[in-house]
């Protein structure tokens, strides 16, 4: 404790207690003494005070008790000084000591063990708003936390240290870090709580930016343009990778963390090199810059920029490296280098040529002064060596030639100032001149990019006299022979055939004039001038092989060829192929009929149901007017599948027809009338069509082969529909007898059903440069009834057409990838008892499911929105919608937007299901579920 200042205690009232205590002491001796005088009656002296006190025992006491109490009086105002003392330095400690408090600019307080508050501080109680009388002795707790916290202090009797936001008295919030340590008494129990908060508001707010521009730059290197990751400097381990690393490199995330840049190297040396090069400069604090080649996950090699750098200098611990994909700039240096080679052989080719060619050149600057010209131009035009120099103005070449008279007689600088406007006009011109030795030089003059002109003098003097001697050759040729330059215009040489052929001179005309409207204009002119203005002989050859082979034009048909005269002159070679077309076309249709007659033989029964069946659906689509009208989407489907199965048996005049009736289907407005949808499909037509397709049959098997008559289907059809008019007859065990026999008769194996129907696949395939060897069937034999699954089989054409055309790759694609060149087809059958199950499979490129919904939305079949929320096999199912189809434009092959879905509404009316699966470059399999009536018999003798 503190020793008190001496000059607040004056020496008197420090010495009042024992003065007091000495002058009371005396006072009752003095009373006493004379008390006892009165008594005895004695006189004072010391002797007679001790003898009374000695014969009185009871007067000694009395006598002393004074002086005893008189020393105690004194002791005890000693005491009390001291006491009093020590309060007062107490209270000075405790005022002191709040004093002190008072000025820390933070929370201080102290709490009993009951949570009480003892003592707190001005500034708390000035943040809060809480008076002295309102807290000491109380508990209040600012925050819902604080008992807890008190709580937890008392239990682990260790100081705890937190952080927390508080609200002062006006509302605002700022955070605090407070620190509670408990005060031990000497049990060991906690005794008291003493806590202190200092305010880190400006801390926090520091550390919220610093956490936001951390996070901004997280997001910055996070989508940098350029690859970042980050290395253990150790073990050289990646523990960092941003967006665009994993995309460069072609890894994930996950993939990339952890492994070793090992990986991206060709070689071990490689990895080590580069370590060796690069971390010893980083330790040192440099930044290291090298390119390198990577290969990326899919094995393509990449030139990659590396610069790296310690992330942190004091520890060394981690580098990060910046990567950048150079390998575009390499290429192009290197094909920069490539063609100054090329620049270079070509610039030593041209001079050697310039000096060694045999026409004459003369380059001119945009000064029109000569830049260079080559002695043959010197000879040619017999001008002196001194005119051949460069900086000769052009004007002084004519004046020469004027004087000479070249030009005829007349003013000479008439004659210059004339040939001086057309050069400055800067037109292009090409001439043939004839000079006066006889010879002929052709003069081609063409104004330069950068400015001046090259004119060119060659001499066609023998070039002249082999065009007359051709000319009168050809016109004795039954072919056509021609020639034009880049400007298309056809030449006054021409043979007599092309006029013939034209039905006019074709001199001065565009040759695209000539040869009609059954070419791409605009792709011919764009070869032709890639063919005279390609410098490469290997691109003239390459746009002169793309040119059209054949034109037909005035009712004829021509095979074309072309042939280089010279560098500005193409030959055309016309031949008439006119009778060759028409006897193709005659052996094509032979070729047709034989292949009908043929399938005809191999199927004939069931071509012969498939023309009953087509004959029932013309007169049910008459017919159904009666019943409300066909459907337009049901006739649709059904003449579709016609059509395929048709074309399958080469039936070309009814596939032609029925082709016919599907365009004016597609035609109809929506609100058409019924009458107009049965005019569209136009029966009358279509029955002839068939019938020139079997009148060629009768010719060539004769009458006796055909069925003219309805099959038993048809008869069953009329049985149902008289069913439907009288109801009354499902009680007749007579008729319900006859159906079950008529049905009876008709359940076959499926394979057998199916069979006939994929006869066509491998002409098909054929069409669509692909190759397929028929369907393999495989699995259990299923007995079903023929004409209650007829319609679904007849539907499947479009599925196993789907296979070939698109499932199926190209040969050469097939190839490509490493797969048979033939492509596979299967159809697998399971008996399921109550069921049986179809899976149809190809091994093709599979089909991609994206392309299907966004061909969906495109078609309007299904909302953006909508699509959005479908799995993967809700989207495989958009395919069997109505009109859907990724073909852009209808053929006799695919197109409408029919085949799946007239086999979806088959299979709805059989109650059958169907799952979609499709793996890439592998393959896709339909799987239908149908239900069935096992007939035990037939397939206990199957299997036996």
């Amino acid at each position: 404790m503190t020793k008190p200042d001496t000059d607040l205690y004056p020496p008197l009232i420090k010495a009042a207690p024992t003065i007091f205590g000495v002058l009371f002491g005396i006072s009752i001796v003095l009373i006493s003494l004379i008390l006892e005088m009165y008594v005895t009656g004695l006189s004072w002296s010391y002797k007679n005070f001790i003898q009374i006190h000695q014969n009185n025992p009871v007067l000694f006491i009395i006598g002393t008790a004074p002086v005893i109490l008189g020393v105690m009086f004194f002791i005890i105002g000693q005491q009390h000084f001291k006491l009093r003392q020590s309060v007062a330095e107490t209270q000075r400690e405790k005022k002191l000591l709040q004093t002190f408090i008072d000025t820390v600019p933070g929370h201080i307080n102290m709490k009993d063990a009951s949570g009480n508050y003892l003592l707190m501080n001005q500034f708390q109680r000035d943040y809060f708003g809480w008076e002295p009388h309102d807290i000491i002795g109380k508990s209040i707790t600012p925050h819902a936390e604080n008992a807890k916290e008190h709580h937890a202090v008392l239990q682990s009797r260790k100081t705890e240290v937190f952080e927390r936001e508080l609200t002062d008295k006006n509302g605002n919030k700022d955070w605090w870090l407070h620190s509670r340590s408990p005060i031990l008494d000497e049990q060991g129990h906690v005794a008291y709580v003493a806590t202190s908060a200092l305010n880190i508001s400006e801390r926090k707010l520091y550390e919220q930016k610093y956490a936001q521009t951390a996070k901004e730059l997280e997001a910055i290197l996070e989508n940098a343009s350029l690859g970042i990751f980050v290395v253990s400097t150790a073990s050289r381990a990646i523990t960092r990778v941003n967006k665009q690393f994993e995309n460069m490199m072609g890894y994930s995330r996950e993939e990339l963390l952890g492994q070793n840049t090992r990986l991206f190297y060709l070689s071990d040396e490689d990895w080590a090199a580069l370590g060796q090069r690069a971390y010893p400069k980083l330790a040192q604090g440099q930044t290291h810059r090298e390119e390198v080649r990577w290969r990326d996950k899919g094995g393509s090699l990449h030139w990659i920029m590396l610069t790296g750098a310690i992330v942190d200098p004091d520890n060394g611990e981690d580098a990060i490296w910046l990567i950048d994909d150079v390998t575009a700039r390499r290429e192009a240096e290197e094909a920069v280098r490539q063609k100054e080679k090329e620049l270079q052989r070509k610039t030593d080719l041209l001079e050697t040529t310039f000096s060694n060619i045999s026409q004459g050149i003369a380059f001119v600057d945009e000064d029109y002064k000569v830049a260079v010209c080559n002695s043959v131009f010197l000879d040619m035009l017999d001008f002196p060596k001194e005119l051949g120099r460069e900086g000769t103005p052009v004007e002084e070449l004519f004046r020469y030639r004027a004087l000479k008279g070249n030009y005829g007689s007349g003013d000479v600088e008439e004659f210059v100032k004339k040939r001086m406007e057309r050069t400055l006009s800067g037109d292009t011109h090409h001439f043939e001149y004839e000079r006066s030795n006889g010879t002929t030089l052709e003069v081609v003059g063409k104004k330069m990019p950068s400015g001046g002109f090259v004119n060119t003098y060659t001499d066609i003097t023998q070039h002249k006299n082999a065009q007359q001697q051709i000319s009168s050759l050809l016109n004795h040729a039954d072919q056509g022979f021609l020639s034009f330059g880049p400007d298309l215009i056809v030449h006054p040489q021409y043979s007599l055939a092309c006029t013939n052929f034209f039905g006019t001179k074709p001199a001065n005309h565009k040759i695209t004039d000539l040869l009609g409207n059954g070419f791409d204009q605009e792709f011919f002119d764009s070869c032709i001038h890639q063919v005279f203005n390609s410098p490469d002989e290997f691109q003239k050859q390459m746009f002169l092989g793309l040119l059209p082979k054949e034109f037909g034009f005035n009712q004829q048909y021509f095979s074309a060829s072309y042939r280089f005269i010279d560098e500005r002159h193409l030959m055309m070679v016309l031949t008439n192929i006119s009778e060759e077309r028409r006897l193709e076309e005659e052996l094509t249709s032979s070729h047709d009929e034989l292949k009908m007659i043929v399938n005809y033989v191999r199927e004939r029964k069931t071509i012969q149901d498939l023309i009953n069946d087509f004959r029932v659906f013309l007169a049910r689509l008459e017919w159904s007017i009666e019943d409300g009208g066909p459907d337009w989407h049901e006739t649709y489907r059904q003449i579709h599948t016609f059509k395929g199965l048709f074309m399958q048996f080469s039936f070309r005049h009814l596939t032609d027809a029925i082709h016919r009736s599907e365009d004016n289907l597609q035609k109809l407005s929506k609100d058409h009338k019924r009458q107009e949808l049965v005019d569209s499909v136009d029966a009358k037509t279509l029955f002839k069509a068939l019938d020139l397709d079997l009148a060629i049959i009768v010719d060539q098997l004769g009458d006796a082969h055909i069925d003219h008559h309805s099959a038993p289907q048809h008869y069953l059809y009329r049985m149902q529909k008289l069913q439907k008019a009288h109801p009354q007859l499902e009680q007749d065990d007579t008729f319900i007898s006859l159906m079950d026999e008529v049905k009876k008769s008709q359940k076959k194996e499926m394979k057998n059903l199916l069979s006939p129907y994929l006869s066509g696949l491998e002409l098909i395939a054929e069409k669509a440069n692909r190759k397929v060897d028929g369907v393999e069937f495989c699995g259990d034999e299923i007995y079903v009834h023929a004409e209650e699954y007829r319609p679904f089989l007849k539907s499947l054409i479009h599925v196993f057409r789907n296979a070939v055309k698109h499932g199926i790759e190209e040969t050469d694609k097939r190839i490509e990838i490493g797969k048979p060149e033939e492509g596979k087809v299967t159809c697998e059958l399971l008996d399921k008892q109550d069921f049986f199950e179809m899976k149809i499979s190809d091994d093709g490129h599979g089909i991609d499911v994206n392309a299907i919904t966004n061909k969906a939305i495109s078609l309007g079949l299904i909302d953006p929105i909508k699509a959005e929320g479908l799995n993967h096999q809700e989207k495989m199912m958009l395919i069997f919608q109505d009109e859907f189809s990724t073909t852009e434009e209808a053929n006799e092959l695919s197109g409408r937007g029919i085949g799946l879905s007239a086999v979806k509404k088959e299979l709805d009316d059989l109650n059958g299901s169907v799952k979609v699966e499709t793996t890439p470059l592998q393959g896709t399999s339909f799987t239908f579920s149908l239900p069935y009536e096992a007939d035990q018999a037939l397939n206990a003798n199957s299997s036996n």
